[in-house]
């Protein structure tokens, strides 16, 4: 890889240059929420990777590639028999969300969201996009330096999005904790 794109896609150890940091207006977006690894200082993001590393190690992704091709050839059976009359465009957008979150949820919440069984988006996928797209909004408008607009909309509506997300994750993640057995995922 030439220097360039090195010099801002890694920290190296020992580099003589810095790490370009993140842009404010992206890592505090809203000054009161918690920090996450996209968002997080230098120090933080490496604790969070150390701590999250083993679930991205080569071992584990070949211990879960079974789970993964099946909800691969799900989609891709899907797909086909989307396709099999042949009337019309196919929204490869929702396959591929509805893929990645099947995924995603057997893999780190020990379920499936059933996105590609039911051939719709689950409402915890549709809430969590929602609050992604309105904090992606947020940030451009820091861009521009609307920072009081932020802190505004957010008051109004950001909190309580927020605090619901938070809520159902942490349902999710207990009923992860107490299903009574290892259910093969990334944790």
């Amino acid at each position: 890889m030439p220097s360039a794109p090195m010099n801002y896609t890694s920290s190296m150890t020992g580099s003589p240059t810095p790490e370009l940091p993140k842009s404010d207006a992206y890592a505090d977006t809203v000054d009161v929420l918690p920090k996450s690894i996209s968002n997080a200082p230098r120090e933080m993001h490496q604790k969070l990777r150390r701590a999250m590393s083993h679930a991205f190690s080569a071992a584990s992704l070949r211990e879960h590639e079974g789970i993964v091709n099946g909800y691969v050839s799900r989609c891709m059976s899907g797909l086909h028999q989307a396709c099999a009359n042949g009337d019309g465009a196919v929204d490869m957008i929702s396959w591929f969300t509805w893929t990645t979150f099947d995924i995603a949820g057997d893999l780190t919440l020990g379920q499936s969201f059933d996105c590609l069984t039911k051939g719709e988006v689950h409402p915890w996928i549709e809430f969590f996009l929602g609050v992604f797209y309105m904090n992606a909004f947020m940030i451009s408008l820091k861009y521009v330096g609307l920072n009081l607009l932020v802190s505004l909309i957010f008051r109004v509506g950001g909190m309580i999005s927020q605090s619901s997300l938070r809520k159902s994750k942490n349902d999710m993640v207990r009923a992860r904790l107490n299903l009574g057995y290892d259910p093969n995922d990334l944790f």
